[in-house]
């Protein structure tokens, strides 16, 4: 399943489950996750790649930075139900 297919049908059920989401600009900051979810006080950053997808340098990097910050962020590379 390609990447925007999973980031479509999962932001689809985050929504009906009561998530705000929103798809992030990421030429402000390479790295930075695609897609911010909120519910209840709960953030999630969420990347999205599709089954055969990589996580690059840059996207580690932030990611671990973000997390050291307390940030929740995910890899997902399945629909999110």
């Amino acid at each position: 399943m390609k990447e925007s297919t999973i980031q479509k049908k999962s932001r689809d059920n985050l929504h009906r489950d009561g998530w705000y989401t929103f798809k992030i600009d990421s030429r402000a900051h390479k790295g930075i996750p695609d897609v911010c979810a909120i519910k209840n006080g709960t953030v999630r950053f969420i990347e999205f790649k599709a089954k055969d997808g990589t996580v690059s340098e840059i996207q580690k990097a932030t990611h671990l930075l973000m997390r050291l910050h307390g940030a929740n962020v995910e890899v997902i590379s399945e629909v999110i139900e």
